[in-house]
């Protein structure tokens, strides 16, 4: 359960009158602040800290907001932000939001050095976040003048009925640090061009990483009340989530993150039926045919890696399993084995389609010594019980041996990147998510088989196919259980044109193109008489 919380009045207290403003240019001496009907709220005697993966140091601190604040920012978004966002046309909506892309563009610098530090992402890396996160905006915006249109439906009972969509009312977002400013974006922008305020809540990880990227907003026009952005440690935040469910200003819910947490939260908002949209966890498969060429076997061998490896493995649609045809095993293997000691040495001709140069992928810590220490036990467990390295790091002793800096200096968070096989079910790996750079390869005698095991797992979010013939593909894709499937590519491929979210574990409701939209809107039927002439 999130907990329980102090039960506060429906009138929180206006913030704007006893909070200072302070510069929302950061440096470490300064807090990330919180905003909240307009105004920044910072109290250096009431926040916490944000370590950097890189050092493990302290690299600033954040105003750690109280629950009295967020229900404050709740009632923002549902009076002065549904009077003023929810009444505005649609084109001055998108305006607004097109605005807000500009101006974050311009902020590029800024925003990947902060990324950087407090993902542990090389800068390539948070740079190419950054460029998604911009083009996300750009195509939410450009669908906000037609996310709200009518229809009229048929009837034969004597009326016309007319069908409106409207903005289904205030939303709390929620998104992780792993890739703080596309995750960030995606989760205040969607709501926003349907017409809807947001009190976004940032990760305890990476809240500088998402005020950089959205604070555009307020910077645009968008009005007070429409969106408000807090901050809460790890210990705070169970009971501000749980509060802001209840608040009856907040009408659906959007979170990306684990499972656990994803369960935990729509449990809180069963109590008061709200609606969610929940990203959650993944353990994406790919199925590896016979019969490819040369050619599409190196593709595949590569895509594997990048679906497993890129941004160390802390992506929720990273490739956990690696089913390949019997027959081809032993080969692909083989690629999967030359291509690794390739992968950050030259760029990828084979596949440019990913649009990610691993020539400059330089090694970068996990988000924690702590999360390096899950990622070894998951190995050593399965090293104990029979399973063997592939590709990657062969040496079993360094899964064994902690540190030999110590878990106070930056290359405790390093993780060599790792495939192994004979991994079987008594092992943790094959079931549990390893949020890391590993992933297990599996011999399978027919596709039939591949798919039976690929649908075995409680995570469904996104699947890979690999096979000579897309038709044949296509065919597999239907068969699997997955919210993505894409054919001889990677399983780490997200679109703002295209629908994204999983099914079982991994959530539901999607984010992305017109389908992300439609989840913050509302469907009214309003009928009329028919007239005789």
């Amino acid at each position: 359960m999130i907990g329980s919380s102090k039960v506060f009045g429906r009138r929180a207290r206006q913030v704007k009158a006893i909070v200072p403003l302070i510069s929302t240019r950061l440096s470490s001496s300064t807090l990330v602040p919180a905003y909240i009907n307009g105004s920044i709220v910072a109290d250096s005697s009431q926040s916490f800290a944000v370590t950097s993966p890189w050092t493990n140091t302290e690299l600033h601190r954040a105003h750690n907001t109280t629950i009295e604040h967020a229900l404050a920012a709740a009632e923002a978004a549902g009076t002065a932000g549904m009077k003023t966002w929810g009444s505005y046309a649609p084109a001055q909506r998108r305006d607004i939001l097109l605005r807000a892309a500009n101006l974050l563009n311009e902020t590029k610098n800024e925003h990947v050095h902060a990324v950087s530090q407090e993902m542990g992402a090389p800068l390539e890396l948070a740079e190419y976040f950054f460029h998604d996160s911009v083009a996300y905006l750009k195509e939410v915006a450009s669908r906000t003048t037609s996310c709200l249109e009518g229809t009229i439906a048929i009837s034969s009972k004597g009326r016309v009925p007319l069908i409106f969509k409207e903005p289904i009312g205030p939303v709390l977002a929620m998104a992780p640090w792993n890739a703080a400013s596309i995750l960030g974006m995606r989760a205040v922008a969607t709501p926003l061009a349907a017409g809807c305020p947001v009190v976004f809540k940032s990760s305890e990880r990476s809240p500088n990483s998402h005020w950089l990227t959205l604070k555009c907003f307020t910077e645009a026009g968008v009005p007070p009340g429409a969106f408000n952005f807090i901050n809460s440690d790890i210990d705070s935040t169970p009971a501000i989530v749980e509060a802001l469910a209840g608040s009856p200003h907040i009408k659906k819910i959007n979170f990306t993150g684990s499972t656990r947490v994803g369960r935990e939260i729509a449990i809180a908002a069963s109590k008061h039926l709200k609606p969610l949209v929940l990203e959650l966890g993944g353990k994406s498969p790919v199925i590896i045919d016979s019969g490819l060429s040369e050619k599409q076997g190196r593709d595949a061998a590569f895509a594997t890696l990048f679906g497993s490896w890129f941004g160390n493995g802390q992506i929720c649609m990273s490739t956990d399993r690696i089913y390949i045809m019997r027959e081809y095993f032993e080969e692909f293997v083989s690629l999967l084995r030359s291509q690794s000691e390739q992968f950050n040495k030259s760029k990828n001709e084979n596949m440019p389609s990913l649009h990610f140069d691993t020539t400059h992928y330089r090694a970068h810590p996990q988000s924690s010594v702590e999360a390096v220490r899950t990622l070894k036990e998951l190995v050593v467990d399965a090293l104990d019980k029979g399973a063997t390295l592939v590709a990657g790091q062969l040496d079993p002793a360094y899964y064994r041996n902690g540190s030999a800096d110590g878990d106070n200096n930056a290359k405790a968070a390093l993780f060599h990147k790792t495939i192994l096989a004979g991994v079987t079910p008594e092992m943790r790996l094959y079931t549990e998510e390893s949020f890391g750079p590993v992933a297990s390869v599996y011999p399978v005698d027919s596709i039939e088989e591949a798919v039976a095991f690929a649908n075995e797992s409680d995570y469904a979010l996104s699947a890979s196919v690999w096979t000579p013939d897309a038709a044949k593909g296509i065919a597999i894709g239907k068969a699997l259980h997955s919210g993505a499937v894409h054919i001889n590519g990677s399983t780490v491929h997200d679109e703002g044109t295209m629908p994204h979210g999983g099914v079982k574990n991994s959530g539901y409701g999607r984010f992305g193109g017109k389908w992300g939209l439609e989840e913050y809107t509302v469907t009214k039927a309003i009928t009329l008489p028919v007239l005789d002439i």
